[in-house]
């Protein structure tokens, strides 16, 4: 009997730190239902989706700039110049999938953060308050809507020019020889183009992604500084001028 006790005790204290947890991770759950955290942790699902297509781009111009290279200025020895080519490709398609992932997380937040701000809406005893908050949803969810259609079209252009880029390796890992080289000069020219367009594409997405953040988040950004110069802004220079006085 005695020796049963010390298990039900740490029985017990297993069970209440299970239920203190559980409290708190309610109690976390309820701090983050605001609205406003919603909409903050949107703002941070488009930043990251920024980064990731900043990131891809990035590494989409690494793997086509060690392609020309092999293709168009061989070196003696082809292997290294392959095996560049072939690490790049292997990131670029690694950074495809980070950004895919990215997209998946700025749907969900973003569909948790409209369905919040629906349940705000009809909460509310003024029509006129109501009204004016439904259109104000509409432009937000409009803007979001369009940034995110143009981000999913240009993640689209991914796979098929990874898979275009993958059989140039598999050409190249079969003839990795001068006339291997001279047989895929036109592939990888149209692979080029290909390229060109997506990074125009994943640039002007990421831009847009990331002002589609800030304009979704809480937290202001202080005033710029003045161009070219180490002060802030003439408005704040005159508070702290009078500040002084």
């Amino acid at each position: 009997m005695n020796a049963q006790k010390p298990m039900k005790t740490k029985s017990s204290l297993q069970i209440i730190g299970a239920s203190l947890l559980a409290l708190t991770v309610l109690w976390l759950a309820g701090c983050a239902s605001v609205g406003y955290n919603k909409g903050d942790a949107t703002a941070r699902a488009l930043e990251n989706a920024a980064t990731q297509a900043q990131d891809e781009s990035r590494t989409l111009e690494l793997t086509m700039t060690s392609l020309n290279d092999l293709v168009n200025k061989p070196a003696a020895d082809l292997k290294p110049q392959f095996e560049k080519f072939s690490k790049a490709l292997d990131q670029l398609a690694a950074a495809e999938k980070r950004t895919d992932a990215a997209s998946i997380s700025v749907s969900e937040k973003g569909a948790v953060y409209f369905q919040a701000w629906d349940q705000e809406l009809a909460g509310m005893s003024y029509e006129p308050i109501r009204n004016q908050g439904r259109t104000r949803k509409a432009e937000v969810t409009k803007t979001f809507d369009d940034v995110t259609h143009r981000y999913h079209e240009a993640q689209a252009s991914l796979p098929p020019l990874l898979d275009y880029l993958r059989d140039i390796r598999k050409s190249l890992r079969s003839e990795l020889t001068p006339g291997g080289l001279a047989s895929v000069k036109n592939l990888v020219a149209n692979a080029q183009d290909k390229a060109d367009n997506s990074q125009k594409a994943l640039a002007k997405v990421a831009a847009d992604l990331t002002t589609l953040s800030k304009s979704m988040s809480s937290s202001v950004a202080p005033p710029a500084a003045v161009a070219g110069t180490n002060q802030p802004p003439a408005s704040a220079s005159k508070e702290a001028g009078s500040t002084k006085k």
